[in-house]
C-alpha cells in the first residue's frame, strides 16, 4: 500500500507521495516514489503505486525511448503523451498482467498549461484531480469530496497544506503508508522540490494542530449548558489562535 496524491490548481499542479514501500512478509523499507526529467521547454514528473521493480523498468524505458539529446527537444503536449503512452505499452508487451503499476503524471511544455495523467497498467487518462495506492479509503474519500470539489481549481497555497494533512492522516491510518511526505510543485514554470523535511513537518503538526481546535470549537458548540457569554470568550480564543497562526504563515512555508 502506499499514497500518491495529483492536482491541477488555479496557479499550477502539484505532486506527492509517501516513501513507505511493503513487500511480502510485512517487511517495509523506504525510498522516494517521485521522478522526472526535462529541459527548459519541457518536464515530466511522476510518482508511482504497485511495484517498485515496475516503475524502475519504465523509468528505463523513457530513458530509452527519449532523444539522447535531450536539450534539444521541444516536445508539445499531444507528442509528451504519445510518448508517455508509448513507454507504457512496451513496457506492457513485455510484462502483461504482472505489470502491477499506477502512476500519476505531470507535464509541461513552455507555452502550454499543465497536464495531469493517470496510469493504469497500460491505460493512460488525463485528471484534474487523483489519488492512487490507497484502495477504497473512506478517511481519503471523505476528504477530497468534502474540501477541493472536483472542476473548482483551487490555488495552490490552499490545496498543498490540504493534501499534507490528507497524506498525514492515510500514513496514520492506513496500513501500508508511512514515513516522509515527498512533494513537488509546478508554479509558472518553475518546479519546488519540496526535499526538507522539516517544512514538511511544521505544515502537518499546524494541521494536526488546527484540527484539534476545531474539535474543542465544535464540543463547546454542542454543550448547552454553557453560557453564550463564556462561548463567546471561546469564539474569541479560538478566532486569536487562528489569527496568530495565519501570521505566523507555518502553512506557506513551501511558497516562502
Amino acid at each position: 500500500m502506499t499514497i500518491g496524491i495529483c492536482a491541477r490548481c488555479a496557479d499550477g499542479a502539484v505532486l506527492m507521495s509517501d516513501r513507505q514501500i511493503t513487500k511480502a512478509g510485512g517487511l517495509k523499507y523506504y525510498e522516494r516514489k517521485v521522478w522526472g526529467f526535462g529541459s527548459g521547454v519541457f518536464h515530466l514528473s511522476g510518482v508511482y503505486a504497485g511495484f517498485p521493480e515496475m516503475a524502475k523498468i519504465f523509468e528505463m524505458e523513457c530513458e530509452r525511448e527519449r532523444p539522447d539529446d535531450i536539450g534539444s527537444w521541444e516536445p508539445t503536449q499531444d507528442e509528451l503523451k504519445d510518448f508517455i503512452e508509448h513507454c507504457l505499452l512496451q513496457v506492457w508487451k513485455k510484462y502483461r498482467h504482472n505489470m502491477q503499476l499506477e502512476m500519476l503524471m505531470c507535464s509541461w511544455t513552455r507555452g502550454s498549461k499543465y497536464k495531469l495523467w493517470r496510469s493504469q497498467g497500460k491505460v493512460l487518462t488525463s485528471t484534474d484531480i487523483e489519488c492512487i495506492g490507497v484502495g477504497d479509503s473512506s478517511v481519503i474519500r471523505y476528504l477530497f469530496d468534502t474540501f477541493p470539489k472536483h472542476g473548482q481549481f483551487t490555488k495552490l497555497e490552499f490545496f498543498v497544506p490540504f493534501a499534507i494533512y490528507v497524506m498525514q492522516q492515510a500514513k496514520k491510518y492506513i496500513e501500508g503508508c508511512g514515513s516522509r511526505t515527498d512533494c513537488i510543485i509546478f508554479r509558472e514554470g518553475t518546479i519546488i522540490h519540496a526535499n526538507d523535511p522539516r517544512s514538511i513537518k511544521e505544515i502537518e503538526e499546524e494541521m494536526e494542530s488546527l484540527e484539534g481546535e476545531v474539535v474543542n470549537l465544535f464540543a463547546k458548540y454542542s454543550d448547552s449548558r454553557m453560557r453564550q457569554e463564556d462561548f463567546a470568550k471561546v469564539l474569541e480564543k479560538f478566532s486569536a489562535r487562528i489569527e496568530q497562526s495565519r501570521r505566523a504563515g507555518k502553512l506557506n512555508r513551501l511558497f516562502a
